[in-house]
């Protein structure tokens, strides 16, 4: 095996001059597996910008990182050896199913321990992180020659993305306004469309569905005709905000609903608007007549499972979900999947509000290894770096740098590969943000909203009752908490 040849390929692969299919076949002539590409990848890239910078600062120091289990989680193991070679620095990395990773990372950070020195985190946990002074702001790092690299180029981060992972730690204020901390760094990011299987649309003859109502019609249509054991429709339904941050909120803004209030500080429920009710109530009724049996304990692995296993005709959730499950050839469905954008209300013409999830990187403000975390903060999040993860399988997908979604490469897999993918970022980026209203109490309150549904699916409350019932809880929550408006 010769590592001139290698790295040779690595280069070509990485300046756009071969395919990703035609990379991968040379590279096994060459002995060299789909995961140990990645880091081949990783330390040619590091050859680029390792010359302006003295990443060897903390040669020989150790730290620990927490992930969950994700495919930007895997990516970033996958070149931990080509960070270890750069920059001297050992990193031990904890993995996680989701639910016991945020857990873990709750239970630390509340504790102030310093077991753990970075971590990937999601926006609205960072909220009640950032006013505990749990997490670090990063601006101390970013702005810091001795710190941060010359080829970094902060500015090219996508400023939604950027403004999204920053907060002044005043509830109801902007994300990215005025006095905001930089509390995380985007690494990859989703936005939320209709994800489908043509081989079942084609067999129910069908068409992806423009809003609420024909989705509704559109999920019950392949369940009557498909039959089987293929249900119209997968969404996430188990107790928890994972269920309300996804399809549900995108199509609940849509409709014109907002989940808070906001003035000088203070807060106040509002997810029991007639807009609200009117979404809720269809979209428990689309679930219940076209939704998987077990809704109620779907999270993000059941929802891509069904659409990877052929058993579901659409999910409405994150596009890079729909982009993972139609990339393993493990799949029934791989290679069947299309994407498609999607407005929730009739009246929007089209034109999506998609909630944003970030997955970014933090920093534990009581850790004793800041500027080595840092490095690795930084690392991961170069620009070459990130295009590298793009371009070798995908894992880091959607790129948070504006310049990658301009590289010839990553277009053409998307148009070759992925049906509808590239037109459906570019209808649904210009509105995809952030729509919960920032405040420390997110998990508690979207917890409680998750359980309103389950009583609503259940036919306990209708949607009329239970968002009522939903704001008086959480109105009394701020209250206590000092925060109602």
């Amino acid at each position: 095996m010769s590592k001139s040849r290698i790295e040779d390929t690595a280069r070509s692969f990485l300046a756009g001059n071969m395919s990703r299919r035609a990379f991968i076949a040379r590279m096994s002539r060459l002995g060299v597996g789909a995961a140990a590409s990645a880091g081949v990848l990783s330390a040619v890239a590091n050859r680029a910008w390792a010359q302006d910078f003295n990443w060897r600062k903390h040669a020989g120091k150790t730290i620990k990182v927490l992930l969950p289990k994700h495919p930007y989680a895997t990516y970033l193991t996958q070149i931990l050896p080509a960070f270890t070679e750069l920059t001297g620095i050992r990193v031990e990395h904890d993995t996680l199913p989701e639910g016991p990773f945020f857990e873990k990372k709750t239970s630390e950070l509340n504790t102030r321990s310093a077991t753990y020195d970075a971590f990937m985190d999601g926006i609205m946990f960072a909220w009640g992180e950032l006013l505990a002074g749990q997490i670090a702001d990063l601006n101390e790092f970013i702005g810091d020659p001795g710190a941060t690299s010359p080829a970094y180029n902060w500015e090219g981060i996508l400023p939604n993305m950027r403004a999204s992972c920053a907060w002044s730690g005043i509830p109801g204020d902007r994300l990215g306004g005025p006095g905001s901390r930089q509390m995380l760094v985007p690494l990859g990011w989703e936005g939320y469309c209709v994800s489908y299987n043509r081989e079942i649309f084609d067999a129910a003859g069908v068409t992806p569905p423009e809003n609420l109502p024909a989705m509704r019609e559109t999920s019950a249509k392949i369940k009557r005709d498909v039959g089987g054991s293929v249900h119209g429709i997968s969404v996430r339904g188990a107790a928890n905000w994972g269920t309300i941050h996804p399809g549900y909120l995108s199509g609940f803004t849509s409709y014109g609903g907002q989940d808070f209030r906001a003035e000088d500080g203070k807060i106040r429920a509002s997810m029991n608007s007639p807009q609200g009710k009117e979404f809720t109530q269809l979209w428990i009724d689309m679930v219940r007549e076209s939704g998987p049996p077990k809704w109620t304990e779907y999270i993000w692995y059941e929802v891509g499972q069904d659409l990877g296993a052929g058993v579901a005709g659409m999910i409405f959730d994150a596009d890079i979900l729909g982009f993972f499950q139609n990339t393993d050839e493990n799949n029934p469905a791989a290679g069947k999947i299309a994407f498609a954008p999607f407005a929730a209300n009739p009246a929007a013409n089209g034109n999506p509000k998609s909630n944003l999830w970030v997955w970014s990187l933090g920093m534990n403000n009581y850790s004793a290894n800041k500027e080595a975390a840092w490095f690795w903060i930084q690392y991961n999040t170069m620009p070459q770096q990130l295009l590298a993860g793009v371009r070798d399988n995908g894992s880091l997908i959607d790129p948070v740098r504006g310049s990658i979604w301009n590289d010839a490469g990553f277009i053409k897999r998307l148009q070759d590969d992925y049906p509808g993918y590239l037109n459906q970022y570019e209808k649904t980026v210009g509105e995809c943000q952030v729509y919960f209203t920032a405040h420390p109490l997110f998990a508690q309150s979207a917890d409680k909203w998750s359980r309103k549904l389950h009583e609503i699916y259940a036919r306990q409350v209708t949607a009329d009752e239970g968002l009522d019932q939903l704001a008086e809880e959480i109105n009394a929550d701020l209250n206590r908490a000092g925060y109602l408006l």
